[in-house]
C-alpha cells in the first residue's frame, strides 16, 4: 500500500464532503462528481510520498472525526451523517473561531475543488 493512499474511511468522507459541496447544483451527476474527486485525489496522492499529501489525509481524517464528535450520536462518520447534518458540519468548519481549523478546512475545500475541476 502506498504511504499516500485513501483508506476506506478517508475515500467515504472525501466522497461525502464533495456530494456535499456540489449539492447545491441540480445540473451535475453527484455520483459522478463523487467518482471525478476520488480517482483525482488518489491519482495524486499515488505520485508518491509526499508533506502535501500527509497533510491532506490528515485534514480529512480530522475533518471526518470531527464530526463524529460533534454530531449526535457521537462517533457518527461524515459519511453517514444526514444531508442536514453533513451541510451543518461544513458551515461550522467553515466559520469556525480558531483560524487553524478554518484554513484545514479551507485546505481541503480547495483540494476537493481542484481534484473535481482539475489542474
Amino acid at each position: 500500500m502506498l504511504r499516500n493512499a485513501l483508506n476506506a474511511d478517508q475515500r467515504r468522507a472525501l466522497g461525502a464532503l464533495a456530494r456535499t459541496l456540489f449539492r447545491w447544483d441540480p445540473t451535475l451527476q453527484l455520483d459522478r462528481v463523487e467518482a471525478s474527486v476520488l480517482e483525482r485525489t488518489q491519482a495524486w496522492l499515488s505520485q508518491g510520498p509526499s508533506a502535501r499529501g500527509d497533510a491532506l489525509l490528515a485534514a480529512l481524517t480530522t475533518f471526518d472525526e470531527g464530526f463524529g464528535a460533534w454530531v449526535d450520536p457521537p462517533g457518527t462518520p461524515f459519511a453517514d451523517g444526514t444531508v442536514e447534518a453533513q451541510a451543518a458540519w461544513v458551515d461550522a468548519c467553515a466559520h469556525a473561531r480558531s483560524p487553524g481549523a478554518r484554513e484545514g478546512f479551507e485546505a481541503l475545500t480547495s483540494a476537493v475543488l481542484l481534484h473535481y475541476v482539475g489542474p
